[in-house]
């Protein structure tokens, strides 16, 4: 499952010039069947996409991370990894 969020373009509002795709649940029990409906997604629009691959930096890459990461590479999809820490993730999730 994907959750897809629009933002609107204040000029053009019913023109979203922003979306941010979600997969939830992801990194808990996340299978690589469940990657491929992402690297689906990511095929179908990679021109006009930047995905972001969000990592717990305590914990560093886990090896669903690096799956993603390889499949990425193989769509030749624009990505960038960031690091959270657990500083930032408490003020989030206050």
């Amino acid at each position: 499952m994907l959750n897809v969020f629009a933002a609107g373009n204040l000029k053009r509002p019913q023109t979203p010039s922003l979306f941010v795709v979600d997969t939830p649940g992801y990194g808990i029990g996340s299978t690589k069947e469940q990657m491929h409906l992402l690297g689906d997604y990511v095929s179908a629009r990679r021109d006009k996409l930047l995905c972001l691959l969000l990592v717990d930096a305590s914990h560093g890459l886990k090896p669903i991370d690096r799956y993603v990461l390889d499949l990425l590479h193989e769509l030749e999809a624009n990505h960038q990894v960031w690091l959270r820490d657990r500083a930032s993730a408490a003020l989030l999730d206050q």
